[in-house]
């Protein structure tokens, strides 16, 4: 794909059918956050809002707003709403972060470089630092604190 001069005035206009089309998608209340963005980029853009003023109401940088055009452009409307987006869903399965759950709920960890040691040895996945604590929060861990406790001696 070629640098497009946009410096040069660009008329973003809809076929009325295409227009439509992502008006009433607009409408659907269990489409994605990501999937709205990239609609509503299109309808504003066709109602006359600049780019500045989309990337300001959608918090969009001005290059997302003009590739979301450029793809409409490039694809047509089927191929540009088609979203072929994965998440990240982490490195271990499903039954794997459940085996690391049931571990954490009978063994004590002050640190995560034993449960990233643990989980190496075990499934053979390696984390970093932050990516275990994302991932032990993600599945309900929360770190807390130890402090010392004052022993009254008999």
């Amino acid at each position: 794909m070629g640098l497009k001069p946009y410096f040069l005035a660009v008329d973003y206009q809809l076929s009325e059918q295409d227009y439509q089309k992502l008006r009433q998608l607009q409408k659907n209340t269990k489409l994605s956050r990501r999937r709205y963005r990239k609609v509503t980029v299109l309808v504003m853009l066709h109602q006359g809002f600049s780019v500045s003023m989309v990337q300001a109401a959608l918090g969009l940088d001005d290059n997302t707003v003009r590739r979301y055009w450029d793809g409409y452009q490039d694809k047509g409307i089927d191929t540009y709403l088609a979203d072929h987006y994965v998440p990240y869903t982490g490195k271990l399965i499903e039954e794997q972060e459940e085996g690391l759950a049931g571990h954490l709920d009978e063994n004590l960890y002050l640190d995560v470089k034993p449960i990233i040691a643990y989980v190496k040895e075990r499934y053979g996945v390696l984390y970093s630092e932050s990516g275990m604590r994302d991932l032990l929060h993600r599945i309900g861990f929360t770190y807390k604190q130890t402090k010392a406790v004052p022993v009254r001696f008999p």
